[in-house]
């Protein structure tokens, strides 16, 4: 490690870290060095360089493949944090597994944050009453609990129906902007759908 690249404790707690969490056969063992680089006499088996940017030509020609697998991580001194560390530390366990190389230092910019919310948790209109109501007409056993004036998308309904029938643990479909849950599933049905925020209405007998 370069000795004008301050971060000599933290690369060690990041390897031990990581190395004890993967079990892997490794001790870290952190040197310093200065300019000019010079090849490290201790043996290891994994030689990790973190240097600075313009070194990487001359380290390369200085250390030789053939004789020990080893990386260069440059960064300079501004950029050198505990983020970095700790990202370049877990790619490099990931390399060890997967046996791929490094194509260049870990990208920290962060991911834009996606909100996913299901569109039948989140009513477009939650004064809007949905009827709830039973119908054996026509129908075996105890019939169907049905939904109507369902203030959604169809989208959005198909996705209600799929929960509701997860959580009355039975079968339905979705007919003419209609929930069909089978069974007489109308007490659990309000309950659920008073969860997500929706007033509802008890229809029928």
């Amino acid at each position: 490690m370069n000795a004008q690249i301050n971060i000599g404790e933290i690369l060690r707690v990041s390897f031990e870290n990581s190395i004890k969490m993967m079990g892997l056969p490794y001790v870290a063992e952190i040197k310093s060095y200065s300019i000019p680089f010079v090849k490290p006499e201790i043996p290891a088996d994994k030689l990790v360089v973190v240097c600075l940017p313009e070194e990487v030509a001359v380290i390369l020609e200085t250390l030789d493949a053939k004789s020990c697998t080893f990386e260069l991580w440059d960064m300079t001194a501004k950029q050198a944090n505990k983020e970095l560390v700790a990202a370049e530390v877990n790619s490099w366990i990931a390399r060890l597994i997967t046996g791929t190389a490094r194509l260049g230092a870990p990208d920290l910019t962060p991911l834009p944050q996606k909100v996913i919310a299901s569109p039948a948790v989140q009513p477009s209109n939650k004064k809007q009453v949905i009827s709830v109501g039973r119908e054996t007409k026509g129908r075996k056993g105890k019939g169907v609990t049905i939904l109507s004036d369902l203030p959604l998308n169809e989208e959005q309904i198909h996705e209600l129906a799929t929960k509701l029938k997860s959580k009355c643990g039975t079968g339905g479909t979705v007919k003419e902007g209609k929930i069909e849950i089978q069974g007489d599933q109308r007490e659990r049905i309000i309950i659920e759908l008073e969860k997500l925020g929706f007033k509802t209405k008890k229809v029928g007998g």
